[in-house]
């Protein structure tokens, strides 16, 4: 009796699938995950950013052993000095940065990691020092510098009709914790020998003073993030947290994961970029720029993930977008079916038609990972960098990819997330 109920069940089972097929019961529709929401705050308690671009060409007549072409405050502390150049002078020249102690205070600084490179020549434009430097290598004895005395950071050669670039971590600390007062300035020079420190210290700035008496010539950009606006703070790493993704039956391939940020969802963000360039465009501008004498003065600072800084309503932007800036993309993504996939982070050369070169890291489920230099020189198609995210069948896994942003770029990366498996 048993074994025929079970057989008129079975019976009756399949009668009513077959009816069902037969009436032409539609496959599950094929739906995209919720929208994650993308935005970058500043990392707390990470160094400062000193960004040193300008001149961009340098010139022998004009730019050496005269005067010093930047000098810039820095408080005692952990900070980065990010600077690239091009040598235009048709013959090598000695590129110097240094310390010089006004503070009242002994202090001490070490150099914790460094990069430097040129392009083209010494692998990928600005992305080779970068990754060096991120990477590790070494860090310095930290090394006296008494009150009113001054000590060479970093000294290079640059070659001839080269771009040259690198990226500096360093500490300066007060030898006497309650000792407080005065500066310690970073400066610049261009040398056709490199002098002693406190020659060059003597050297004069070349630019006018505008009040803070610091980063005011027309040629000098000092590029640092700085969030909240008309806040003093500047970090030099930026993070988009909770880019979080619940994946199941329903979720197509090859269809971009859609984003939220201003009110608008789209199937990508873009970052080093900025909206004048890109309308789309999100964590970018994070770079104060003040150029008070020149043709086309802006200043840029990051208000929050979405908008420009209101003193610079015309548009007038230029193409600095994040130089030296790590931004760092996280999140999780959780598969609701029994079949193991891949989901992709691609970064995209964006549309602009330019050279993007950066450094760039990948982990998933918080793996070691070291940082790579990437090329994408200008032309089509678009080139990609990807991390493969392995999402187990009913389990989840975190990613958190990082780039950063050297020269010379023009500097459009498009950021999005696709299941391809």
């Amino acid at each position: 009796m048993f074994l025929r109920n079970r057989v008129c069940v079975g019976l009756l089972a399949a009668a009513g699938v077959l009816a069902a097929g037969l009436a032409g019961t539609a496959a599950p529709a094929m739906a995209a995950p919720a929208p994650a929401a993308v935005g970058y705050t500043a990392v707390e308690g990470v160094r400062t950013l000193t960004f040193l671009n300008a001149p961009e060409r340098l010139l022998y007549g004009e730019d050496a052993d005269r005067d010093l072409i930047y000098r810039g405050s820095l408080d005692p502390g952990a900070h980065r000095v990010f600077f690239e150049h091009g040598n235009y002078s048709g013959t090598p020249f000695v590129y110097g940065i240094l310390l010089q102690n006004t503070s009242g205070c002994d202090l001490t600084f070490k150099v914790d990691r460094k990069g430097y490179g040129t392009y083209p020549g010494a692998g990928v434009g600005a992305a080779a020092p970068l990754a060096t430097m991120l990477n590790g290598n070494g860090a310095e004895t930290a090394k006296s510098l008494p009150r009113n005395t001054s000590a060479w950071l970093f000294t290079a050669t640059a070659p001839a009709n080269a771009f040259f670039t690198g990226a500096i971590d360093l500490n300066t600390t007060r030898v006497v914790s309650s000792c407080v007062g005065g500066a310690v300035f970073v400066k610049v020079g261009v040398f056709s020998a490199l002098p002693t420190a406190s020659a060059a210290a003597a050297l004069p700035y070349r630019g006018a003073d505008n009040g803070d008496g610091l980063h005011n010539d027309r040629k000098v950009y000092d590029g640092r993030v700085t969030v909240p606006y008309d806040v003093n703070r500047h970090a030099n790493e930026v993070v988009a947290q909770n880019i979080n993704y619940t994946i199941d039956a329903t979720t197509p391939l090859n269809q971009n994961f859609p984003v939220s940020y201003g009110g608008v969802t789209r199937d990508r963000w873009t970052t080093n970029a900025t909206p004048s360039r890109k309308p789309a465009a999100i964590g970018n501008d994070m770079l104060s720029v003040w150029m008070p004498l020149s043709s086309s003065s802006f200043a840029l600072t990051e208000i929050n993930p979405f908008e420009l800084d209101p003193r610079n309503s015309d548009g007038t932007t230029g193409n600095l977008a994040n130089w030296g800036v790590v931004e760092t993309n996280t999140g999780r993504i959780t598969n609701n079916t029994g079949v193991a996939h891949t989901v992709r982070y691609v970064l995209r050369q964006g549309d602009t038609g330019g050279n993007v070169r950066f450094a760039h890291r990948c982990s998933v489920n918080g793996a070691a990972a070291a940082w790579t230099s990437v090329d994408m020189p200008a032309g089509t198609p678009a080139k990609t960098k990807e991390c493969v995210i392995s999402v187990p069948a009913y389990g989840s896994a975190t990613f958190s990819v990082s780039q950063v942003l050297g020269g010379p770029s023009i500097g459009v990366l498009e950021n999005y997330l696709v299941m391809t498996a």
